[in-house]
This record gives C-alpha cells, sequence and structure tokens, in this order.
C-alpha cells in the first residue's frame, strides 16, 4: 500500500490539506442531518488514505474510507487528468461541474478530463464504504515531453469517459492495495500502475473493434454526445434510429463505433445508465422503488427488481431500507 499519509479519522481540514497536495480546493463540508458550519473538526470519515507522488511526475491516492454521517463536500478541481478506480464497496458518485457526472460501481474505472478549473461536489451517505485509487496528471508536472503534450491536447474539454481496466491492471490494483505490500515495492507498483492507467486511456484512441475498424476523435466526441443524451433521458424509449440520427451516423455504424469507445452495446450502456440513475434516485433524494423504476422506463417494477440485484447486489427495497 502507498504509504505517505494514514489517518484513522478524518475530518473535513483534513480532507482539504490531502485535497490541496495535489491542486483541489476543498472549500465546504456541510453535515445534510443538523446544521453544522463549513470546516467542522469533527470527523466525517474514518479509515485509510495514503498517497504518492511519482518519478514521471503522476501522483497516486489509495483510500479506504468509511463515511460516519451523511454530507456535502464541494470543491474545486484544477486542469488535469484523472482515472478513478472503484476496487471494493459502494458505487462512488461525484458532480463534475454542471454536465458530468461520475459514478462509478465496484470494478469499474474512468477517465475524468477537467479542460478548465470545474467544481467538484459529493454527497455520501452515513455507513457508505468505498475503497479506491485516483491516478492524477497534469500537463506541467509530467517529466516525460511527449506525454505532457498528450495530456495537454486530451485536456481540451470537461469529460468523462469509461475505461476497461486490462488483467494486467486488475493484478497490479490488487497487489498495490493489500496492506502487506510497502516501502520500495509499493513506490515501483504505484508507477506500474500508474502507467498501465494512463497507456489504457491513451490507448482508447487506437482502439478498433474485432474488424480493425478505427473510431476517429471526432466520431468519438459524437458518442460521448449519445451518451450524455441517455443520461440525461433513461427512460425514453430509445431507438438506434434515433441515436444514430442524434450522432449523424448510420445504425451499423454507431453500433460499431459506440462499442469501440465504450465496450459496450448501446442497449447494455443505456441499461446501466438506467440502474444507476435510480440507484441515486433511491438512495440519495428518497425516490420510491415505483417512482424510480417508472422514471427510468421500467413498466414492470418485478424486471427492475431483477436487473437492479443482478448490478448492484441488493434489491432496490433493500436500499431504500438502508
Amino acid at each position: 500500500m502507498l504509504n505517505s499519509e494514514m489517518e484513522a479519522t478524518l475530518s473535513g481540514p483534513d480532507l482539504a490539506g490531502i485535497a490541496g497536495r495535489f491542486g483541489c480546493r476543498y472549500g465546504q463540508f456541510s453535515r445534510l442531518v443538523v446544521s453544522n458550519p463549513s470546516n467542522s473538526k469533527e470527523a466525517l470519515f474514518s479509515g485509510v488514505v495514503a498517497d504518492q507522488t511519482l518519478p514521471s511526475g503522476m501522483s497516486v491516492a489509495f483510500s479506504e474510507l468509511r463515511c460516519l454521517e451523511a454530507c456535502q463536500i464541494q470543491g474545486h478541481v484544477p486542469r488535469l487528468l484523472s482515472i478513478a478506480v472503484s476496487l471494493a464497496g459502494d458505487p462512488v458518485e461525484k458532480q463534475i461541474g454542471n454536465a458530468h457526472r461520475l459514478f462509478l460501481p465496484a470494478g469499474t474505472a474512468a477517465a475524468v478530463r477537467v479542460g478548465h478549473e470545474v467544481e467538484m461536489s459529493t454527497r455520501p451517505q452515513a455507513g457508505a464504504q468505498a475503497k479506491t485509487l485516483l491516478l492524477m496528471a497534469r500537463p506541467e508536472d509530467l517529466a516525460d515531453e511527449e506525454l505532457a503534450e498528450r495530456v495537454d491536447a486530451d485536456l481540451s474539454q470537461t469529460g468523462v469517459q469509461p475505461l476497461n481496466l486490462s488483467p494486467r491492471a486488475q493484478i497490479l490494483l490488487t497487489e498495490l492495495a493489500d496492506p502487506a505490500t510497502s516501502g520500495l515495492i509499493s513506490r515501483l507498483l504505484a508507477e506500474s500502475c500508474a502507467l498501465e492507467l494512463l497507456s489504457r486511456y491513451l490507448g482508447m484512441d487506437q482502439e478498433t473493434t474485432g474488424n480493425g475498424f478505427a473510431v476517429s476523435m471526432r466520431d468519438r466526441s459524437r458518442i460521448r454526445d449519445v451518451e450524455t443524451y441517455l443520461r440525461s433521458e433513461p427512460g425514453l424509449e430509445h431507438t438506434l434510429a434515433g441515436l444514430a440520427r442524434l450522432a449523424g451516423m448510420s445504425t451499423s455504424g454507431l453500433k460499431r463505433k459506440f462499442h469501440a469507445v465504450t465496450g459496450q452495446s448501446v442497449f447494455n450502456y443505456l441499461r446501466g445508465a438506467r440502474l444507476e440513475t435510480a440507484y441515486r434516485l433511491i438512495a440519495d433524494d428518497g425516490w420510491t422503488v415505483a417512482q424510480a423504476a417508472y422514471f427510468v422506463g421500467y413498466r414492470h417494477q418485478s424486471n427492475f427488481a431483477s436487473a437492479f440485484r443482478r448490478k448492484f447486489g441488493v434489491t432496490p427495497k433493500q436500499l431504500r431500507r438502508h
């Protein structure tokens, strides 16, 4: 495990101090149950946080935390590329700016590009637990000039995109998160893991379908527009033809390019987006199961409950009781 920071409990100022090492400004920590001033010194989380700056200029942060009480955290994230990995626990959710949302169930990863400083907010619930790893790269910090130029070019706009973890990355992440790993081995694993994740992200622009079909950056941007639309309108009866018109592609082109960019078919992606939206509505906003199911497009609650349990390991009713 990374070994530059260990904490038994973390208050708002503790979190702000850790975030500040990466150029992030966390300014507000509001408890949702009672009215309390920002920056309370009372503990909000318990667990472990460890971070390290690597010889490459990238930074890696590992955390295994349990939320002690419901709260809202707001801050500002500078221009950077980050790769977030949820290793275990409850889904991780953050709002990035006005238009982008990071939602990471356990075992998934995503690349977050911040083209200019944006506000970030998150609302963890009491009892929520998560084990995560975060890789951060700022062009001005990177030792490799070519890499710095490439990352700088990718930060022309803000966006969130799923990242498929390679088997090699999964092995490195497991070893790095092992509490028995320390010292030189930990530093070497951290560097290896960071490079593997970054190369996986950079390689997405060169990925092809099984038929060798490359996806241009312009078409990738169109696919991301489709992703945003699906997440903003989960309850509509979407069709391939309608989505293809939105993207300015043929239906066959949309299917091939969507899979190349996201690693999923259009309707598998839509199903996940619907269930993730329903999870948030039930867990964070207090909607009933019936309300959430209908809003995201499920007309039969039994189908909704089965799909929800397959994805999250709990039924919607169990989540609502929790």
